[in-house]
């Protein structure tokens, strides 16, 4: 794993670069995945998005109001 921080935005947000390999990057999404349905999101992953336009189609993700504060 290679990643170089190269500064903050101005909400205090790492900007970074580097590279992965499969296996870590497998791992990290893995991780977050977890971190988020632990937090209590939701995801759908049975819905139909394929038929219609995208944005009339229902979220897939349903995140509680208390994980956006």
């Amino acid at each position: 794993m290679q990643i170089e921080v190269r500064a903050k935005d101005e909400d205090g947000n790492l900007i970074f670069e580097g590279k992965l390999n499969k296996n870590e990057t497998s791992f990290l999404i893995g991780y977050a995945i977890n971190d988020l349905l632990h937090a209590g999101v939701m995801f759908n992953i049975d819905g139909d998005q394929e038929n219609g336009d995208l944005d009339e189609a229902p979220s897939r993700i349903e995140v509680p109001k208390e994980v956006l504060n």
